[in-house]
C-alpha cells in the first residue's frame, strides 16, 4: 500500500498570483481568501495589504478597504498605486480635503508627466470646481497610463464633467458658469466606486 506524500502548502509568491488570476476573472471571494491566506503568512508585505484593501473598495466594503490602504502606506509610503487609491476613495465619499493630502506627494515627488500625478492633479481641480482643468489634466495622463481600467474610470469621469460644463453653459445663457455660493460645493463629478479587476498600478 503505497501512500501520496501530503502536498505542500502555498507559499506567499503562489497565493498572490493565484490571488491575482482571480481578481482578473472577477471572482471576488477567491481572491480575498488566498489575499487573507497569504498575508496571514506575510502579515507585514504592503503589496498584498494594498491589494486585500482594493478587493475590499471591488465589493463596496470602503471604511475596510481605507484602513487597510491607509495600513499599507504605513509600510511603504512610495507604493504610488495605493496612494492614488486610497485618495480615490476619499475623493468618492466626498472628502476632498483628505484626498488632496494623501495626493500631495504624488503631485510634489512625481515626474510632471506620471499619469498618477496628472490623474491626482485633474482630480484636486475637480474637486474644486475647476472642469476645464479637470478635463485637460486627465486626458493629459491618459495615454500616458498602462492601466486600461483605470484609464476607462478617468474617461467616465471626463465626460460627466463634460455633461456638467454643457449643462451649465446651455442653463446659463450668455454667462460661460453657473454661479454658486462661496464656499459651498458645485457640481462635483464622483466615480461611483474604484473598479479593481487587474494588479493595481
Amino acid at each position: 500500500m503505497s501512500a501520496h506524500p501530503p502536498a505542500a502548502p502555498l507559499d506567499v509568491d503562489e497565493l498572490k498570483y493565484l490571488a491575482l488570476k482571480a481578481m482578473k476573472s472577477n471572482k471576488d471571494e477567491e481572491a480575498i481568501r488566498l489575499l487573507k491566506e497569504a498575508n496571514a503568512l506575510s502579515p507585514d508585505n504592503a503589496e498584498l495589504i494594498y491589494l486585500l484593501g482594493a478587493m475590499h473598495a471591488q465589493i463596496g466594503m470602503v471604511p475596510r478597504a481605507i484602513e487597510e490602504i491607509a495600513g499599507a502606506l504605513a509600510l511603504a509610503p512610495d507604493l504610488h498605486g495605493a496612494r492614488f487609491q486610497l485618495g480615490l476613495l476619499y475623493f468618492s465619499s466626498r472628502d476632498f480635503t483628505r484626498a488632496k493630502g494623501v495626493w500631495a506627494p504624488l503631485i510634489e515627488k512625481l515626474a510632471e508627466d506620471e499619469p498618477l500625478r496628472l490623474f491626482s492633479v485633474g482630480l484636486n481641480q475637480l474637486g474644486n470646481d475647476d472642469l476645464k482643468g479637470c478635463i485637460a489634466s486627465l486626458k493629459r495622463g491618459i495615454p500616458l497610463c498602462a492601466s486600461e481600467n483605470l484609464n476607462a474610470d478617468m474617461r467616465r469621469v471626463i465626460q460627466e464633467a463634460e455633461a456638467v460644463l454643457a449643462q451649465s453653459n446651455s442653463s446659463a445663457p450668455g454667462r460661460g458658469t453657473t454661479q454658486r455660493t462661496a464656499g459651498q460645493p458645485g457640481h462635483h463629478v464622483l466615480l461611483a466606486g474604484y473598479q479593481q479587476k487587474d494588479k493595481p498600478n
